[in-house]
């Protein structure tokens, strides 16, 4: 009798979620659609109350690819990131969020920078930003981290990441990481962080200690912008007004 080998994806995509009915089939769609498919989707639903769960199951029927996991009780976001990378089996990692879009190229752009240059270890593109309708906000460019540049002056790269604020590249939280040196690195660091929303500088200036953090010019995200975001809810609770 022949045993059948488990085939390890190159990607694995994280996604947790919580409550993620209004934009989670778009984030999905986008994600099936990417030109690279040698990935994995690990969706935690964190005990979400809505039609999260009956999405999420749809999506497993028609894609091998995804595998979905329900908590039992709603354990924090931080967690939830958390579990999803260590349920990872790819080289390389990225958080989906259920709310954000990617263009088809995002992933196939991404494992190119990091097959090719062994001095990165987290790769992402410039974003769009849009509101819940999908009307575009605005550009974020992260033309400071951009790979040529990084390539030249890679101490100068590393000190983007250690400074307060550090504008636009925040954004590479949801790019693609080498995973164990994502793995390496402490979530919630030092257990001091308390939000969702204040643990990218601490993250990223981990990973900026492990190697370059690059960023190709093209916009190939689109992150969405809403009042029920968890930024937007973490923000509201620590008393900012948002508009």
């Amino acid at each position: 009798m022949s045993i059948m080998k488990q085939t390890v994806p190159k990607v694995s995509i994280g996604m947790p979620v919580y409550n993620g009915e209004p934009f989670i089939r778009e984030a999905l769609d986008s994600l099936l659609a990417q030109t690279f498919t040698d990935f994995e989707l690990i969706i935690s639903d964190n005990a979400s109350t809505d039609m999260t769960e009956a999405i999420c199951r749809e999506y497993t029927i028609h894609d091998r690819r995804i595998r979905y996991v329900r908590q039992e009780e709603n354990f924090g976001a931080l967690a939830n990131f958390r579990f999803v990378l260590d349920e990872a089996i790819g080289e390389y990692f990225m958080w989906a969020a259920a709310d954000d879009v990617q263009h088809e190229n995002f992933l196939q752009s991404l494992v190119q920078i990091l097959d090719k240059h062994n001095q990165f270890v987290l790769a992402s593109s410039s974003i769009e930003s849009i509101d819940n309708c999908g009307v575009k906000l605005w550009d974020a460019l992260l033309d400071s981290i951009y790979i040529d540049d990084a390539m030249i002056n890679p101490g100068e790269n590393r000190k983007l990441f250690f400074r307060n604020p550090i504008s636009n590249v925040f954004f590479s939280i949801y790019g693609l990481y080498r995973k164990e040196v994502l793995k390496s690195a402490d979530l919630n660091y030092k257990g001091m962080v308390k939000y969702l929303s204040g643990s990218e500088i601490p993250l990223l200036a981990q990973v900026a200690l492990k190697g370059m953090i690059t960023s190709i010019p093209q916009t190939l995200k689109k992150y969405r912008r809403h009042p029920d975001s968890v930024y937007y809810s973490e923000q509201n609770e620590k008393g900012f007004f948002l508009t």
